[in-house]
C-alpha cells in the first residue's frame, strides 16, 4: 500500500498539531492586548523554534528518502487529508507585530485614539477629559458632560434689592416749618439663606428632564428713637391724617419678603466639545412671591399706637428657557460654569394697605388687584470641581434673580399715599451666594 500505516499516522498527526500551534500563537499575536513586541522570551523562543521545526519538516517531506514512498500515489490526496486546512495559518505570524499588516476588526484597537465627543456618536472620552491618571479613558468611558439621573440640593445666600423702606424720618418738631435732623428709619432686609432641591431624570447622555423646587425667606425688624427734643415724622401713615405729634418718640418696622419656585424643564445638549458643553433648557415654571410690612407709630395720646400693615401677593404660572454652559478640566477636576434662564409668568398681583389706631379714630384702606405678566430672569456664574466618574459635582458662585414689572412694598405704600395707583410696575432683585452639590449615577 505504500509503506507501514503508522508512519503515514504519525506524518499526519504532526502536521496536524503544528498547524494548530500556528494558529493559536497567531491569534495572540493578534490579540489586541497583548502585542507580538511584549510577549515574554519564552513564548517567543517557543514560536520561532515552531516555526523552524515546521520549515525542517517540509524540507524532510518534500526530499525522497530510500525506501520512503509517495503518499500521493497511495491515494490519500483523494481521500481528504489533503482538503482540510492542515496547510494552517503560517508561524511567521508568530513573529513581531511589525510585520503585521492588517488587524480583525474584532480586535480594532482605534477607540484608544483622541476623538471628538458629540451627540451622534457613542464616541470614548476626548483628549481634554482622558483622566488619564485614573485610567477612564477606555471605550465605555461616557463624556464628562453627560446627562445623568440623580438628585442635587442648593443653599442660597441672598439678599434682595430694591426694597428698602424708609418709614420715619426725625425733624426739630410736629407745627410749623421743621427740618430733618439727620436720623431716619430704614427697613432693610439683609442676607438670609433660601434653597433649592431637585432631581433629574436622563433620558440619554445628551438629554434629561429636570424638576426643582426653590425657596428662599427673608425679614427684618428695625427701631427708630428721636433724641433730644426732636420728634418723628411718619412716612407710611396716610396724610390724611396727622403723621407727627409731639408723641412721636418712637418708631418700628417689621418688612419680610418671600418667593418660591416650581420648576419642570427638558434640558439638551446644544453644542459641545472634549472640553465644554452648552445645554438649553424648556420648560414650564410657578412663581409665588409674598411681601409684608407692620409699621407701629405714637402720634398722640389720644390716638394712641397708629399701625400700618401691607401684604402684597403674587402667584404666576408660564414658560422658562434659557441655556446653561460649562467649561471642565478632567486632568484637575476643575470647571466654570454659567447659567442665565427667562421666564414669563402670567398672574395676579394683589395688594392690601390698613392703617388703624389703638384708641379709635377710623380705618384707612385699600385694595389693589391686577392681572399682569411678570418676567423673572435668572443668572449665575460660578466655579466647582467634578470627579473622573461624573458622580459627584460641587459648585459656587454668584446669582441674580431679577423681577421685572413687579409691586414692591415701598411703591405702593408711596401709590397709597398720593393716591397714584398708576405706575405700579417697580423692580425687585434677589443676589448672593450659591452652594450646590450634585449627585448622580
Amino acid at each position: 500500500m505504500g509503506g507501514p500505516w503508522y508512519k503515514i499516522a504519525i506524518r499526519v498527526a504532526s502536521k496536524a498539531s503544528i498547524s494548530l500551534a500556528g494558529c493559536y500563537l497567531a491569534g495572540i499575536t493578534y490579540s489586541p492586548k497583548v502585542w507580538a513586541d511584549n510577549l515574554p522570551p519564552v513564548v517567543t523562543a517557543q514560536a520561532e523554534s515552531a516555526a523552524v521545526g515546521s520549515s525542517l519538516s517540509d524540507q524532510a517531506a518534500s526530499s525522497p528518502k530510500a525506501g520512503s514512498q509517495d503518499l500521493s500515489s497511495d491515494g490519500f490526496e483523494g481521500r481528504g487529508f489533503e482538503g482540510p486546512s492542515f496547510e494552517g495559518p503560517s508561524f511567521e505570524g508568530a513573529r513581531p507585530a511589525a510585520n503585521v499588516t492588517s488587524i480583525p476588526s474584532v480586535f480594532d484597537n482605534s477607540h484608544d485614539a483622541v476623538q471628538p465627543v458629540s451627540c451622534s456618536t457613542n464616541a470614548p472620552c476626548g483628549s481634554c477629559d482622558a483622566c488619564d491618571s485614573i485610567g477612564c479613558a477606555s471605550a465605555s468611558c461616557v463624556p464628562w458632560w453627560a446627562h445623568r439621573s440623580g438628585g442635587f440640593g442648593e443653599l442660597l445666600y441672598l439678599s434682595p434689592g430694591n426694597s428698602d423702606l424708609i418709614y420715619a424720618t426725625e425733624q426739630t418738631g410736629p407745627v410749623g416749618a421743621p427740618s430733618p435732623t439727620g436720623p431716619i428709619g430704614i427697613s432693610n432686609i439683609d442676607e438670609h439663606v433660601g434653597y433649592r432641591v431637585g432631581f433629574i431624570h436622563a433620558h440619554s447622555t445628551c438629554s434629561s428632564l429636570v424638576a426643582s423646587y426653590t425657596r428662599w425667606d427673608g425679614e427684618t425688624t428695625s427701631v427708630l428713637q428721636a433724641t433730644g427734643n426732636n420728634v418723628l415724622n411718619s412716612n407710611v401713615i396716610h396724610p390724611s391724617t396727622a403723621t407727627t405729634g409731639a408723641a412721636s418718640l418712637q418708631a418700628t418696622a417689621r418688612q419680610l419678603a418671600n418667593f418660591q419656585f416650581a420648576d419642570v424643564m427638558l434640558r439638551r445638549v446644544y453644542r459641545s466639545s472634549d472640553c465644554g458643553v452648552i445645554n438649553w433648557n424648556a420648560g414650564l415654571r410657578y412663581g409665588n412671591l409674598e411681601q409684608g410690612l407692620s409699621a407701629d407709630q405714637t402720634v398722640s395720646v389720644g390716638t394712641g399706637l397708629t399701625n400700618v400693615t401691607t401684604d402684597i401677593d403674587f402667584n404666576g404660572f408660564g414658560i422658562i428657557g434659557g441655556l446653561d454652559g460649562m467649561r471642565h478640566s478632567t486632568h484637575t477636576g476643575l470647571l466654570v460654569y454659567g447659567r442665565a434662564l427667562g421666564s414669563l409668568l402670567g398672574g395676579n398681583w394683589q395688594a392690601d394697605y390698613r392703617q388703624t389706631n389703638q384708641f379709635g379714630g377710623g380705618v384707612i384702606a385699600n385694595r389693589y388687584d391686577d392681572y399682569r405678566v411678570t418676567p423673572v430672569v435668572d443668572t449665575e456664574l460660578g466655579v466647582g470641581w467634578q470627579n473622573c466618574s461624573g458622580c459627584l459635582r460641587v459648585t459656587t458662585g454668584y446669582l441674580f434673580s431679577t423681577w421685572f414689572n413687579a409691586v414692591t412694598t415701598r411703591d405702593y405704600i408711596q401709590s397709597v399715599r398720593t393716591g397714584n395707583m398708576l405706575n405700579l410696575d417697580d423692580n425687585l432683585t434677589f443676589s448672593g451666594l450659591s452652594l450646590r452639590t450634585d449627585l448622580r449615577f
